[in-house]
Formats: C-alpha cells, structure tokens, sequence
C-alpha cells in the first residue's frame, strides 16, 4: 500500500514538473554511463570506430529525449508548437546532458577519431585509461599515434566546457 502511494505521488510529482522528469532522466543516463564505463571495449577498427562509437552518443539521446516527448504528452498539432517551445526545449535536454557526460568522459570520442589498427589496452598502470594500441609500427609512429589519442582525449573534454 505504501509503495503505491509513493509510485502514485512520484508519478504526480513528474507530470507537474519537467525539471523533475529531467533530474531523475539524468541520473538514469548518468547510471546508464558509469555502467557503458566498464564495458566499453572500442573495437580498434578504422572502419567499425566511429560507427561504434556514434551508437554510444545517439541511441541513449535519442531514446532520452523520446521518454521526455512522451511523458510531457507533447503533442505538436494545429500549428500550436511555437506555444509550446518551452516544453520542447525541456525534452532536449537529458540527450544534451548524456552527450555531455560522453564527451567529458573522452573515451568514446578519442575511439571514433582513432584511424588505426591496433588492440585496446591499458594505457597506464591503473587500467583507468585504454586506447587502440597500434600493431607494428616503429617506435617514432607510436608516439605520433599516442600524442593523437591524447590531443583527441583532450579537445573532446575542453569542448565540452566551452
């Protein structure tokens, strides 16, 4: 009985209020990130990369934003959407919050602007940064490819702040 009157009061507190949808939206996309996190394994393919990795960014926004548009019952009919921009605006923003949790975190975009072969491994010693690690290259090539991976790792999370 009390979970009812809790689910019934949540639910009540959600269509009253977008900004509430969104926060409990985002925490789901931030779980949903820490949870791609750990299993993220970027396929080291110049070809399969950024096909790959576009499917992390678009497919949860997408999907974000189609939950937001359903439970704000939005509705774009006789013309009255300009009356309802604010509204619409509102269910952009967990996809907005979930690419920016992607390019913060870096990994995703330094896999699709990866153009090499390799294997994806540790690239410290805690095992907290991977990266495509080419296959026989001379020792010059995979420094150049390194300072690439860690230039892309950095303009994906500065662009994020701008």
């Amino acid at each position: 009985m009390a979970d009812q009157q809790w689910l019934s009061k949540l639910k009540d507190e959600l269509g009253k209020s977008p900004m509430t949808l969104n926060t409990v939206i985002g925490f789901v996309l931030l779980g949903l990130e820490k949870m791609t996190e750990l299993e993220f394994q970027c396929p080291c393919n110049p070809y399969r990369n950024a096909l790959f990795s576009s499917a992390f960014f678009v497919i949860p926004a997408i999907m974000s934003i189609i939950v937001m548009l359903i439970a704000n019952k939005f509705r774009c009919a006789s013309g009255k959407c300009w009356e309802k921009c604010g509204k619409l605006i509102s269910c952009f923003m967990p996809g907005m919050v979930w690419l920016t949790l992607l390019c913060f975190d870096g990994k995703y975009y330094t896999c699709a602007a990866t153009s090499w072969e390799g294997e994806y491994v540790n690239m410290d010693s805690d095992g907290s940064l991977k990266w495509c690690q080419p296959m026989q290259v001379n020792e010059t090539e995979m420094k150049r490819r390194r300072l690439h991976f860690e230039d892309s790792m950095f303009w994906s999370q500065v662009g994020t702040l701008q």
